[in-house]
């Protein structure tokens, strides 16, 4: 999935709920910088 957003917001809010994975990795790119994260959420008990 891509999405494009405006430098100027400072957050976004992504639904993974119909993609079930165990981790995601989340990029945001300028024209200068790269940042990636990896996200693995909590297992539900």
């Amino acid at each position: 999935m891509t999405r494009e957003h405006p430098a100027d917001i400072e957050h976004a809010l992504i639904s993974v709920k119909d993609m079930p994975s165990t981790f995601y990795k989340v990029v945001a790119e300028n024209e200068f910088n790269t940042l990636s994260r990896w996200i693995v959420p909590e297992t539900k008990k």
